[in-house]
Order: structure tokens, then sequence, then C-alpha cells
């Protein structure tokens, strides 16, 4: 299974609940191609805003769709390196701060 990103990124983020776990990547949907393997990609709703995917073969993460804002997150711990600085200059212009209670 095999996937290319086109363009820049749409943004970054990163989700967790005490502290800051999983980076992701947004993209438009129409940067996402899937070169090959796509019918060992598996999907599920978890709700009607989004659509999550992974690997049928090993089970990995792949990405999440989100129709109703034309986007696509990836998991940044699956991008290449130039995908990475990409993300990583993104998270540097958000400079979300750290406040301790």
């Amino acid at each position: 299974m095999r996937f290319t990103l086109s363009g820049e990124p749409a943004g970054v983020g990163y989700g967790g609940h005490v502290i800051p776990v999983d980076a992701f990547v947004l993209w438009t949907q129409e940067a996402l191609r899937v070169t090959r393997g796509v019918n060992d990609i598996g999907a599920y709703r978890t709700d009607p805003r989004e659509s999550r995917h992974w690997c049928k073969s090993c089970g990995a993460y792949l990405f999440t769709e989100h129709p109703r804002l034309g986007l696509v997150d990836v998991d940044a711990s699956i991008l290449g390196d130039a995908r990475c600085e990409e993300a990583v200059r993104l998270m540097n212009d958000m400079r979300i701060g750290y406040r301790s209670s």
C-alpha cells in the first residue's frame, strides 16, 4: 500500500489528553493519491464528520478524511523527511506556548 501527497500542507496539529502525543499534518483531499494497494485500505466512519483509514495487511493507521472540511490528516510519524520539515516549519509558525497551572 502506497500513497503520495502533493503540494503544501494545509496545516498541522496535535492531539492528546494531558500532553500532545499525536502530531498530524492536514492536506487537501485532492493532494492525497493512492498509488498502490487501494484494495488493501480499510475504512470506518467514527461519526458523520470523518472516516479513518488503515492498511488491511498490517493494521497500520494511514489517514483520516474530513469531507466537510475537504481535508485529510496524515500522522506525522509516517511522512518522509521533506514532509516532516514542512510540518515542523508550520508547527513553529503556530508557536503554542506551554502554561503550567
